[in-house]
């Protein structure tokens, strides 16, 4: 009788999901269920029939045919009370045990892992204890197998992505436009010297040249005690510069051309005084890139104790692709000491880079301190301490001059100014409205208005223009919320009588740079559009609704503009996901034509400061930000910075691509070692492939040399 019970309840159980299962897609399940009377085969493992009188074997063929896919019969054993699971995703059948058999064993089946993905019928048949270990022993197996297959796949990763020593070369990065060389080695004199020539005629600045010399010296011959070999070696280096003047700017001339001798055969051949290289440049900055690749180029060879360049004679000539090459660092959302900026600036000029961006304020701190308005920084920086003067400001512009970089400070307004309010809260709209900055101002038809926010607006940019000499002032712009003032009565009103809707309020703001080049983050173009003059230089960081930041480019040179651009998703440092590939890749002048790439100043890294401090500020930047240089010195996609036989071959785009990367690749994994010899905290340059987890902030994996990792 219990029997039959059980079973007219399983039919109803299975008629219920079969209408169920029908109703909820267009799937189709066949049951058959069969009752059996088998003998235990594992005595052991026999239930008492007089303690469990209700214990059977069953046994159901399942058939399931789903989204109009038949699958293959399977067939499931298993003891107990049977239970169905039916589902519209994922077809499963459980046949398990009752709650009062505890020693008799589960079986379930599930056929598929994945809707999509192709059924693999599994049979599970009564758990023996031979089976069991038949089971064991295929986990074994299983795990080995998957255990050689990762080590395979290890294996292959590192097979592929091992640098070659052959294919770093150049050996300088960012990689020089044109060059030639030879097949020689050259050695130094004991006492090699950089010679700066005609110094009458560089007197005016020669202090930056002086200072460069010493400080390349101590950064190449890291080696105390080497011997130096004078038979015909190289013992100078001459500097030649036409413009005696020292001057940085966006259109400074940083060409430069660097000619390495080859050794002489006969010794009454070698000229008196040993063999000289020359570099040659229009300007200062230019000697100090020059001076870079010739540092890159010599090497220490421990064997002989004596320091030399292989592959002589070199003759390089080079320019920047990009004129604006620079570094974003966020001193706002935590406070960067000063010797943390130089080491910064002392490292971004090993690539090249020749603007430090300083974005100085935000909603987080207001660091920087002004004599005209003292309340900024004693009541929005985050400590006393936390704090930089105008002389510390005169040390980092003068630090970073010497190394042939200017310095762009950023006061980020009217949005993100909510530390503005804490020190001058009649700048800000209101309480609940401290963002943007208040545009009211004194008009005809409002006379009485009050005039804070422009007031000490213009105490602060004259204020910042003694301190920063550059001829660029950036203004902000980003992120701004203009319903903000929508819902201020004051200011609705004031722009109500005055007829002012927020996007000219806004452009009104923005266009008080006092005889600077204003620079702004492109929402604020974007918000006032034609309003701004065609002085305004647009830096672009992400991209609009429905668009990419390459299609924001475009629009921004089109109306007239000149551009900087900072790729959130591909030169935004401070994301770990960033990698040194996408970075590489990125084209200022993306889908552009020539003619609207000449309104592209360039571009850089930004490295924000919401995670980022002095603690890890350089572990950001390296090596990444060497392929950022790449891009902007270089460019990887310009057809002549491949071999001639690649062109004539008529290899694909794809190909030359592939072949540009695998070089620079190698060229990075040197260049790490470079930096970490100069003492500079670069990362591994090889990232873990094929993982969500992927991130480019990895330490060394295993025991290596520094070109490996």
């Amino acid at each position: 009788m219990v029997r039959c019970i059980r079973i007219v309840l399983f039919a109803f159980i299975l008629l219920f999901a079969l209408l169920n299962f029908y109703w909820s897609g267009n799937s189709k399940v066949k049951v058959s269920l069969r009752s059996t009377n088998e003998t235990w085969q594992n005595q052991s493992s026999r239930p008492d029939k007089e303690e469990h009188p209700e214990t059977e074997r069953m046994q159901a063929d399942v058939e399931i045919q789903h989204g109009g896919v038949p699958t293959s019969l399977h067939s499931v054993e298993a003891s107990g009370k049977p239970t169905i699971s039916l589902s519209k995703r994922r077809p499963t059948l459980s046949l398990s045990t009752s709650q009062d058999t505890p020693n008799v064993p589960d079986a379930e089946a599930h056929w598929f892992e994945g809707y999509d993905s192709e059924p693999e019928p599994q049979s599970f048949r009564a758990h023996t204890a031979k089976q069991k270990l038949a089971q064991k022993r295929k986990r074994i197996l299983k795990a080995s197998e998957i255990r050689a297959d990762h080590a395979e796949r290890v294996a292959k990763w590192r097979r592929q992505y091992k640098p070659k020593p052959e294919d770093a070369f150049p050996p300088v990065v960012p990689a020089p436009q044109e060059y030639s060389f030879g097949n020689q080695t050259i050695h130094f004199c004991s006492d090699f010297q950089f010679v700066l020539m005609q110094r009458s005629a560089a007197q005016g600045d020669g202090e930056v040249l002086l200072q460069s010399f010493t400080r390349y010296k101590d950064m190449i011959f890291q080696h105390k005690g080497s011997t130096g070999n004078d038979k015909c070696s190289l013992c100078s280096l001459e500097i030649h510069v036409k413009d005696p003047d020292f001057r940085l700017a966006l259109d400074t001339d940083e060409s430069y051309q660097l000619v390495l001798p080859g050794p002489v055969d006969q010794e009454n051949e070698c000229p008196q005084g040993g063999l000289a290289g020359t570099a040659t440049s229009q300007s200062q900055v230019g000697a100090l890139r020059a001076l870079e690749t010739f540092s890159q180029l010599v090497t220490f060879d421990i064997d002989s104790n004596l320091y030399k360049i292989k592959s002589v004679p070199w003759i390089i000539t080079d320019a920047p692709r990009f004129t604006h090459r620079e570094l974003m660092v966020d001193s706002s959302r935590h406070f960067l000491p000063l010797n943390t900026l130089k080491a910064a600036i002392r490292s971004m000029s090993m690539v090249k880079f020749n603007v430090l961006h300083w974005h100085l304020t935000d909603s987080q701190s207001f660091p920087l301190h002004f004599r005209s308005a003292p309340r900024l920084s004693e009541r929005g920086a985050f400590s006393p301490a936390e704090r930089y003067t105008s002389g510390d400001v005169a040390d980092i512009v003068n630090y970073a001059r010497l190394h042939g970089v200017r310095v762009i400070p950023e006061l980020d307004f009217p949005g993100h100014a909510e530390s503005w309010c804490n020190g001058y809260p009649q700048v800000c709209p209101s309480q609940t409205c401290r963002t943007p900055l208040s545009p009211v101002r004194p008009t005809k038809d409002t006379p009485n208005a009050s005039n804070a926010t422009f007031e000490l607006l213009d105490k602060l940019l004259g204020e910042m223009h003694s301190m920063f000499p550059d001829a660029m002032v950036h203004m902000g712009a980003d992120e701004i919320t203009l319903a903000c003032w929508q819902s201020v009565q004051s200011v609705r009103d004031w722009m109500h009588k005055n007829k002012v809707d927020s996007n000219t309020a806004l452009a009104h703001e923005l266009i008080r740079a006092r005889g600077r080049t204003p620079v702004v983050w492109n929402e604020g173009w974007e918000a006032t559009g034609s309003r701004l003059g065609k002085d305004v230089v647009v830096q672009v960081w992400t991209a609009g609704e429905e668009e990419t930041v390459s299609v924001t480019m475009k629009k921004v040179v089109q109306g007239g503009y000149q551009a900087v651009l900072a790729h959130k998703g591909t030169w935004y440092l401070s994301s770990m996901t960033t990698v040194w590939e996408d970075a590489w890749r990125t084209d200022p002048c993306a889908d552009l034509t020539v003619a609207e790439c000449k309104f592209v100043q360039g571009g850089g890294a930004a490295i924000w400061g919401e995670q980022v401090d002095a603690s890890n500020l350089e572990t950001r930047m390296w090596p990444r930000m060497a392929a950022v240089a790449e891009a902007l010195w270089k460019g990887h996609g310009r057809r002549e910075g491949l071999s001639v036989a690649y062109q004539l071959l008529n290899v694909s785009q794809q190909h030359q691509e592939d072949t540009a990367r695998e070089s620079f690749r190698a060229r990075l994994h040197a260049f790490r070692c470079v930096l970490l010899a100069r003492g500079i905290a670069a990362l591994p340059v090889n990232i873990e492939r094929g993982s969500s987890k992927a991130t480019a902030m990895q330490s060394p994996r295993e025991p290596a040399s520094c070109g490996l990792l």
